[in-house]
């Protein structure tokens, strides 16, 4: 068994002790696996919920900062990832913050855009900001006019040649 060093431990979790790569072959390296998969499996349900909550949200902003992205991962994917990360269906959760479940399904299947009202919901009990569902939705729409788009609009063509002074 490997020993680990006091300060190569915090209260959060084990910290590594650095380096360019990793070595995921090492021993040192499975017995940390194997440290935070235990730390993993100690964890009450609702932590593990929260976490991998979490993970979803780091998702979403990755998403939105990717700037162009071959693939449009809609708001109804990011929802249908809460709610299988939270074990709850569709139509209870539609029935929880009150929406009609024939138009929340539309939303999942991106049939329908996310409103404000739903965001804020949807915010609440996931702890993400609403903003983030709202930005989503406006980056793929953009995506789409911008795919859509047939002419190029430019300041100079609009001026046309600048008159000597």
């Amino acid at each position: 068994m490997i020993e680990i060093e006091d300060d190569m431990i915090n209260p959060g979790g084990i910290n590594g002790i650095g380096g360019r790569s990793v070595n995921v072959e090492s021993e040192d390296f499975q017995y940390m696996r194997r440290m935070i998969a235990e730390r993993y499996e100690a964890l009450d349900p609702i932590t593990k919920i929260k976490n991998a909550i979490l993970g979803i949200r780091l998702e979403m902003q990755t998403y939105l900062a990717g700037g162009d992205s071959d693939s449009i991962k809609s708001v109804g994917y990011f929802i249908e990832e809460l709610l299988k990360a939270a074990g709850v269906s569709k139509k209870h959760f539609a029935k929880y913050i009150g929406y009609d479940y024939a138009n929340f399904i539309a939303l999942t299947k991106n049939r329908r855009k996310i409103n404000y009202d739903t965001a804020i919901k949807m915010g609440q009990t996931f702890q993400i900001d609403p903003l983030l569902l709202l930005r989503i939705e406006t980056k793929n729409e953009m995506t789409h006019a911008l795919s859509k788009l047939e002419t190029s609009y430019r300041l100079e063509d609009l001026i046309g040649d600048p008159v000597p002074v």
